[in-house]
């Protein structure tokens, strides 16, 4: 393997970092939006607002978790960090199923930021709505590990769609 093939994953993730902090300054300079636990919150990605940056402040030891879904063919990635631009959590659709989540991790205190933008070098569509929603408990120690995955959610065929109920007899 060529010596620069071997750097190309750690060129391309720093750059995706680079990316990501100056995204989330310019879109949050232009507008705040803050994060209400259990409120679903409706984004859209579009060509002049490519990212869509949210806050919210933590209590000592809060957990938080944050689910994206959108529209199957809208590859995101979901980041959090917090005020001092540490990166605490990623996750990224890299196969543009509909949904991205990041689950227990453990929040800074105080402002914490969300920053939803279109999956790096995934070739899909680069606009469209999505749903935001979180879930956090309130300050204490964890033991719990964050957890990061990618969720699948064909049912779901626009952002605004209710959770379709189990069917199934028992």
């Amino acid at each position: 393997m060529p010596l620069n093939a071997a750097f190309r994953p750690l060129i391309t993730r720093a750059a995706l970092v680079v990316m990501l902090v100056v995204l989330t300054v310019n879109v949050f300079a232009q507008s705040q939006r803050t994060i209400t636990l259990g409120t679903s919150i409706v984004g859209q990605i579009e060509e002049d607002a490519p990212a869509q940056v949210y806050t919210y402040t933590a209590t000592a030891g809060e957990v938080f978790s944050v689910a994206v879904t959108s529209e199957a063919g809208l590859a995101l990635t979901l980041t959090v960090t917090d005020a001092a631009g540490n990166l605490l959590a990623t996750s990224t659709d890299t196969t543009a199923v509909g949904g991205v989540s990041v689950v227990n991790i453990a929040l800074s205190e105080g402002v914490n930021y969300v920053t939803v933008f279109p999956a790096a070098g995934v070739t899909t569509n680069t606009v469209g709505a999505f749903r935001l929603v979180a879930e956090g408990e309130g300050g204490g120690s964890t033991t719990e590990q964050p957890v990061v995955e990618a969720t699948n959610a064909p049912d779901e065929t626009s952002p605004t769609a209710e959770t379709p109920t189990d069917t199934t007899a028992t």
